[in-house]
């Protein structure tokens, strides 16, 4: 007698890969929006959150995008620098009026760049970043305090130093395994009226556009050169999504702002310059930065 075949299993995951349910209402019913760099980038059916299902785990990620060294450094001081720092004090900026404890803590701290402006600005700022070269660089160059590894790891011994008056996410926040669980854990750090503060590209620019001037970019380049990087990114935020997200882990509402780069610096990448402009003058979401209070 012959047995009957098993129906195929969602666990034959490809290696380094993982499954996962919606992030926000939990439901595994999500649609194919479209594949970029051979992941998928799905759209739940319930709740509208963008994600890539399945994502790398956080070992895949660290040997393939986290593991930089001198020449991914020297580029990125070479190119984006000046206008990371534009963007960091700006962003300091908005921070000013709510110090009390004069603490700030960056997740994903990178080079150090922003540490390093808000330690000249009197904050005591701490990082924790993932990659080795990455932090070594920071206490050598800009003697900042920069630990080496993820939260998890650091989290007790932050708690334990006492609240911070804002935990900060550049174009980080969407690279995190556990959104959720990460917001919670910045809610635990931070003092009553404390903020979480974050840039994201906004994914409102993969959807649908409504001009023909929109459809155009839409279909010819926004695809291409849109900064959503499907192989390490694993949520793609909208500021409605974002604010599901704060909302539930113990946030006030987010206050939510448009972020473009071009609108800051000049670029000898002309390519780039003007995938920026056709941004603003066809009036396309790039990024977004949210601030949202713990209540």
């Amino acid at each position: 007698m012959t047995q009957a075949k098993a129906p195929p299993s969602r666990s034959k995951t490809p290696s380094g890969l993982k499954h996962t349910n919606c992030y926000i209402c939990g439901a595994d019913d999500a649609r194919l929006a479209f594949k970029k760099r051979g992941r998928k980038v799905v759209q739940c059916r319930r709740c509208g959150l963008i994600y890539t299902n399945p994502h790398p785990v956080n070992e895949t990620l660290f040997d393939e995008v986290y593991d930089v060294g001198e020449k991914y450094r020297a580029k990125t001081d070479r190119v984006t620098k000046p206008g990371r720092l534009l963007t960091y004090r700006r962003l300091l900026d908005e921070l000013e009026p709510l110090r009390e404890t004069n603490r700030v803590l960056e997740i994903g701290s990178g080079f150090g760049y922003f540490l390093s402006e808000a330690q000249a600005r009197g904050w005591q700022a701490t990082g924790v970043e993932i990659s080795p070269f990455s932090t070594d660089y920071a206490k050598r160059t800009y003697g900042v305090e920069s630990l080496t590894g993820t939260l998890e790891e650091h989290f007790e011994a932050l708690k334990n130093s006492g609240p911070f008056d804002a935990v900060t996410l550049w174009n980080v926040f969407e690279h995190l395994p556990d959104p959720l669980g990460s917001l919670r854990q910045f809610h635990e750090l931070l003092r009553p009226g404390g903020v979480v503060m974050i840039k994201v590209p906004d994914a409102r620019a993969l959807m649908r556009p409504r001009t023909p001037g929109q459809r155009l970019w839409h279909r010819t380049y926004l695809r291409k050169y849109f900064p959503l990087h499907a192989h390490m990114h694993i949520v793609h935020l909208t500021p409605d999504t974002f604010a599901r997200m704060a909302q539930m882990t113990g946030f006030a509402p987010p206050v939510i702002h448009d972020h473009i780069p071009a609108e800051e610096r000049p670029t000898r990448n002309w390519r780039q310059a003007l995938r920026h402009r056709m941004h603003i003058a066809l009036r396309l979401p790039y990024n977004f930065v949210a601030i949202a209070a713990k209540i």
